[in-house]
This record gives structure tokens, sequence and C-alpha cells, in this order.
């Protein structure tokens, strides 16, 4: 069988980049807060591995060469604040452009140095994420659109077999989303399923042939205890429904679908302890009352009218 091709990705332009060593505080504009930041710590001779900042015109060259500016233009130029209908499609419209456009880099480190403490080269990958519930595909829920996605990895050299990834996902306020080896603490490196990983100076440049990472024991953050309870259910007039949890912070969003997936009402900024009632003016029929809260999801039928 023929091999798998070499995927590689190699530092961009110098126009779209700004090395660490080479930005300061003024540089806020053009490569944010934190790359400026890491600027003022390599010149305060600080511990800071080689890296790079993607620029602010590189993410706008990234949404030219990715064909989505001019609609995203269009959208924008054209949003009625007080018409939230179409803004809620439009905002759809948006964010499935930006993912199309491809997932901002916002920064990319290699450390080559070999040292009994740090035997083989490794590399750290820092980029935007967004997080989207799609338990009821045919209602799609956005979690988090802000949120953090960090991978690394680290080459053991050839073949490729000793070679290991790690990858994390927080949410924006910097709590855990995700982790594929989560030792309470950190992220631990697991060895990839197959393919391989190399890490290069020079550039800071990195390739990869990598088949999907198999994780035997992939672990998500603790989540707090939700519930939803609906009574009564079946019922000819309305429902009401009880949502307890033990996170007394985080708001809950209530959202409610008939059996085809269309939304009836949703509901945001809901209280822990609450009790909702819903669904008087619905037909008979099945529906479905989905609850999250943070990275935790509930789902109870409601039936109206006795019908199975």
């Amino acid at each position: 069988s023929m091999p798998s091709p070499l995927i590689e990705v190699t530092s961009p332009p110098q126009a779209s980049v700004a090395w660490f060593a080479d930005v300061c505080k003024a540089d806020v504009a053009s490569v944010g807060g934190k790359g400026a930041n890491l600027g003022e710590m390599v010149r305060a001779g600080l511990p800071v591995p080689p890296g790079f900042i993607i620029t602010a015109s590189a993410f706008d060259s990234a949404r030219i060469s990715g064909g989505v500016r001019g609609r995203l233009q269009e959208l924008f130029l054209a949003a009625n604040p007080d018409d939230s209908p179409a803004l809620e499609r439009a905002a759809e419209e948006m964010r499935a452009l930006v993912r199309k456009a491809g997932i901002p880099m916002t920064s990319l480190s290699a450390n080559v140095t070999i040292s009994s403490s740090h035997p083989y080269p490794t590399a750290v990958f820092n980029g935007k994420a967004s997080i989207t519930d799609i338990t009821n595909p045919l209602v799609p829920l956005s979690v988090d659109g802000n949120a953090t996605l960090q991978v690394t990895m680290t080459d053991a050299g050839e073949p490729g077999t000793s070679d290991k990834i790690g990858i994390t996902v927080w949410n924006k306020s910097g709590g855990l989303w995700f982790s594929n080896n989560w030792n309470g603490k950190t992220t631990v490196e697991q060895l990839l399923g197959g393919g391989n990983l190399v890490v290069r100076s020079g550039g800071s440049s990195l390739s990869a042939d990598v088949s999907p990472v198999t994780a035997n024991n992939i672990t998500n953050a603790p989540i707090a205890t939700l519930k939803l309870d609906a009574f009564p259910n079946p019922t000819i007039n309305s429902f009401k429904l009880v949502i307890n949890s033990s996170n007394k912070i985080d708001k809950i969003t209530l959202v409610i679908t008939d059996v085809l997936g269309r939304v009836k009402e949703i509901r945001n900024k809901v209280n822990a302890g609450e009790a909702i009632d819903a669904g008087g003016s619905y037909p008979t029929g099945i529906y479905f009352a989905i609850i999250k809260q943070g990275q935790n999801y509930r789902q109870v039928k409601l039936i109206k009218g006795g019908v199975e």
C-alpha cells in the first residue's frame, strides 16, 4: 500500500508572524496582550521556549485566503439589531464561515534542546476553539465560542512509534473542558495510535503524519450534579419543569423541541432550583426538554395529551 502523505506545517511568512524576542508591550495591537507579555518575559531573561505569534494581520489574511472576508463583511453591515431571528441566522452563517476558514493559531513553539531532563524535541500549539453540544443533532447548542485548544507533542525519533501527544481544551474562564489523559493537575501525553510526529529546529517547523490518537483513559473534568424533572408527564395541560444542580453559580439554558427537532422555546439564564411552567399552548404530541449548564446536560421526553 502507498505510504501516507507527509503533512508539513511551517512558519508562516515573516509578515504574518512576530517572534517572541521581537515584541514588547507596545505591540499589543498586532500580537495581543498574551503575545506581548511573552515578548516582555524574553526581554527580561526569563526561560521562555522559542516561538512566534500569529499576528492580527495574519488572521485577516486567513479570512481573505479562506474566501470568507467579503461575506463576513456583508453579513456584519446588513445586521439589524432589532430583528433577533435574522441576527441569529446571520450569526450562525458567520460562525460557519469562520470555521470554514480554519481555526486561528495563537502560538506555536518548539524546544529542540536535548538534555537529561528534556531527552526529546517537544512542541506546543495553542489555538482558539468553538464547542457545540450536538447531543440532539437537530438542535446543536453553542456552549463556548472562545475556548482554548492546546496540543503538546513529543518527537521521540523514528519511526514514530514512541511519539506522544496531549490534547486539552479550556473554557473561556480557564476551566477544563476536555483532556485526553488528565491526572488531576495536567494533561499527560499518550502514545500516538499511529503515524509520526517530527519537531524540527530552524524556524520552528513541524511536520506530522498522524493517525487518530487512541486514548484508553480519556477523562473529562469533574462536572456538577444536574437534574431535570417534569410533572405531570404525560399531561393534557402544562408541564412543571423542576431544575436542580449542585452548581449554584453558572446559569442554565433550557431548550424545548418537538419530535422533529424544531425549537418551541428557549430560556436563558435559568437559576438552579427554579420551577418553570411550559407546554400549556403546545398541541398534542411528543417533545424534548433539554437543559445545559457548562458541559453538563440533561434531557427529558415530554408527552402532551397522553400520546405515547
